[in-house]
């Protein structure tokens, strides 16, 4: 399928997706988890640039995984800090014990 985004034309091929009739007549049809033979449709790798900062589509590994999960802990819980010292500082302004 031919696409045009922008003035820039590329191929698109969209991934197949195996699927299998489902039987009608069944009482116990539950729509959202019965044959399901689809097969993972993986994007090739490809190194993009998004005004000017260069990524790629990837997905992350494990060892990313457990490096960003405690970045973003840490991160919360600076903003937590941060937050809890904003409200030290305006309510010592409010009852008069430094100057703003």
């Amino acid at each position: 399928m031919k696409l045009n985004y922008r003035g820039v034309e590329y191929e698109y091929n969209p991934p197949r997706v195996e699927f299998s009739p489902i039987d009608i007549n069944s009482q116990e049809l539950d729509w959202r988890f019965r044959n399901q033979n689809t097969s993972v449709a993986h994007q090739p790798k490809v190194n993009l640039t998004w005004r000017g900062v260069k990524y790629d589509n990837n997905p992350t590994t494990e060892g990313n995984v457990k490096q960003k999960s405690r970045w973003l802990m840490l991160r919360r819980q600076q903003k937590q800090f941060d937050r809890a010292g904003s409200m030290h500082i305006r309510l010592a302004n409010e009852i008069g014990l430094t100057q703003a």
